[in-house]
């Protein structure tokens, strides 16, 4: 199967690509659009990347000796105290905090501040 065949199985928005005729365009000869800054890349084509949003209520070391001796009934107790807020990481990085929240049945969690993760200025 040729590489333009497997372009045709992946499933993208036109509206997310702008292709020429020529399938293959060099990217020094790519115009970048008035509306858009330069230096500022394009979220269009990367908005519906999915991202794992993990919601970490604690951390816990533990000896080995302690760790094999869990059992289906044992408890192992966190540092964090009930209604402290939890840390909201993306794909592993810190995004912000949060309260654990149950709303119809499910657990959720409420965005309680945002990391200023932006090193550029």
């Amino acid at each position: 199967m040729s590489d333009l065949d497997q372009l045709d199985d992946l499933d993208l928005l036109d509206d997310d690509l702008a292709f020429d005729d020529d399938p293959i365009t060099p990217v020094a000869a790519q115009s970048t659009p008035q509306s858009q800054p330069q230096g500022k890349p394009s979220v269009g084509m990367i908005r519906d990347i999915p991202v794992e949003v993990t919601v970490e209520v604690s951390r816990r070391s533990l000896a080995l000796k302690e760790l094999m001796a869990i059992e289906p009934s044992s408890v192992i107790m966190l540092d964090k105290q009930e209604g402290e807020p939890v840390d909201i990481k993306i794909n592993g990085v810190l995004f912000g905090t949060g309260n654990i929240i149950a709303q119809n049945g499910k657990y959720g969690v409420q965005v309680l501040s945002l990391v200023d993760n932006d090193h550029h200025e």
